[in-house]
């Protein structure tokens, strides 16, 4: 990348580089700035915008019923494991107001877990809590999905969504379209969910 961009670095009176992942640092400076002379290059790393006292990571390792969570790919698609999976996300569906996103390793896996829900009848029951989106595979249905998972938890906030589930619940990929550059701000990620990291 650094024969590339060094053609930018040519024209260019200032470069400025902005986003979210671009740590470590260094190995980003080896790779694009390796010709610029020492101390040319200066680099400024903010905090995130929600203070800590606000954040609550927690690593689950079993379920409710106490079964391990275990999702290496040979036990991921048991069906133990996945009505587990169900029961989890349930009891986080009650317990937390607008919008949960959960993340799954692929859209195989997640239309695996969808499709033994719905036979087990754990869909309806996650369901009857939030209303469910999944992220498309096709990128041109990905507006339509994040309006209508934006809209529920707005209209739950104005009191529209009262009789029914309460917020929205939204099934993603890992590496997928949702997991970049897709902004789940205020009560659109209230949860985030990581299925087997």
């Amino acid at each position: 990348p650094a024969v590339s961009f060094s053609k930018v670095l040519a024209q260019a009176h200032a470069v400025v580089l902005a986003g979210g992942t671009m740590q470590p640092f260094v190995d980003l400076e080896m790779q694009l700035f390796r010709n610029l002379p020492p101390g040319r290059c200066r680099t400024h790393c903010f905090g995130h915008i929600v203070p800590a006292a606000n954040l609550l990571p927690l690593v689950v390792s079993q379920g409710p019923s106490g079964v391990p969570l275990n999702f290496n790919f040979a036990s991921r698609a048991t069906p133990p494991l996945m009505d587990e999976l169900a029961k989890l996300l349930a009891a986080l569906c009650d317990a937390v107001p607008d919008g949960v996103v959960v993340f799954v390793p692929s859209f195989g896996y997640e239309e695996q877990l969808v499709a033994h829900w719905e036979k087990t009848g754990a869909w309806a029951k996650l369901a009857a809590r939030k209303r469910l989106f999944r992220e498309p595979r096709e990128a041109c249905d990905l507006d339509a999905v994040l309006k209508g998972y934006a809209q529920t938890i707005e209209d739950n906030h104005q009191g529209k969504g009262t009789a029914g589930p309460r917020g929205a619940l939204l099934l993603s990929v890992v590496g997928g379209k949702m997991s970049e550059g897709i902004n789940f701000a205020d009560g659109l990620g209230r949860c985030v969910v990581m299925v087997g990291m």
